[in-house]
């Protein structure tokens, strides 16, 4: 797993907010994006701590996954805990932060504020019977 910053942009006008990110030459990601996906975590998340995750991918499900935060900068957006040879480790992210996960590392994410986005790419699109159940929160 790698953490990264990328730069974010936000544009409001009358007809439309355009939330995009640009990765750096230093990320290369070691797949093709097969899917994109936004995640934005409603209030009712934020308020009764509801997770997202909890789980992770087994190798044989050959599956990576490329998360971008996304919300208002300078303030801690998630709460995110990963799993590496059983120890439980912890991240706050931000703004601009992003992660490159591969397969057998368990992750969940817990939103902290509300109107943000979790930006998701990955090789291959979402199925549930590949992800195994592991509690981090």
């Amino acid at each position: 797993m790698k953490f990264y910053k990328v730069k974010n942009t936000f544009e409001a006008t009358e007809t439309r907010i355009l939330s995009d990110f640009h990765l750096p030459k230093n990320i290369k990601l070691p797949f093709e994006a097969r899917l994109f996906r936004v995640i934005q975590p409603t209030s009712l998340s934020v308020k009764n701590k509801l997770v997202l995750g909890n789980h992770y991918h087994p190798k044989k499900s050959k599956r990576w996954e490329f998360f971008v935060i996304f919300g208002k900068p300078k303030t801690n957006l998630f709460q995110f805990r990963y799993k590496i040879n059983d120890k439980i480790k912890e991240k706050y992210l931000k703004n601009g932060d992003a992660i490159l996960m591969p397969q057998d590392i368990s992750h969940a994410f817990l939103p902290l504020a509300k109107d943000i986005t979790l930006f998701e790419l990955s090789n291959i699109p979402y199925d549930r019977s590949q992800s195994v159940i592991d509690k981090l929160f």
